[in-house]
């Protein structure tokens, strides 16, 4: 399954993402003092998409819902999000 691996070069924190399985994000990692620090859980076998989404990690959602009507930058094009009420 594709994934897309966010680092922060200045902390080396990272983050899993799996955009063909809900834009799940199934890894989180912090370091503590140089050390790993997970933040989040998925079951073994997860990253091959054999299990249901709901079962770990969690979605990320762009634009969030709920927040109504906004206009947002992406990659030089304006979104307008246009849900009311």
């Amino acid at each position: 399954m594709e994934t897309i691996i966010l680092r922060d070069p200045e902390t080396g924190g990272s983050a899993m993402i799996l955009p063909g399985f809900g834009f799940n994000c199934c890894e989180l990692i912090f370091m503590d003092k140089g050390e790993p620090v997970p933040a989040l859980w998925s079951p073994e076998g997860f990253r091959t998409g054999e299990l249901g989404a709901f079962l770990g990690g969690i979605p990320v959602l762009f634009p969030f819902p709920g927040l109504g009507d906004f206009w947002t930058p992406w990659t030089g094009d304006t979104l307008n999000r246009g849900v009311s009420g």
